[in-house]
């Protein structure tokens, strides 16, 4: 969805919002799960996740400083 999004306008994207946090938060736990299951992980292994500064909640108040950026 693109604009802002109001609960009082009733213009939640909760379908868009799923896919941000499919792709943003399940997707690391996704490809990580494939390399474990891929046998690409030694014990022992870590990974380290590397977001963007669209992950931070603080950036979202520079981003969008009027609310409306639910996802």
């Amino acid at each position: 969805m693109e604009g802002h999004e109001s609960i009082v306008d009733g213009t939640l994207d909760f379908a868009e919002e799923l896919t941000q946090i499919d792709i943003c938060s399940v997707g690391m736990l996704r490809t990580t799960n494939a390399l474990y299951g891929a046998g690409k992980l030694q014990g022992g292994s870590k990974v380290a996740m590397i977001t963007s500064q669209g992950g931070s909640i603080q950036w979202r108040d520079v981003q969008c400083p009027d609310g409306g950026d639910y996802g």
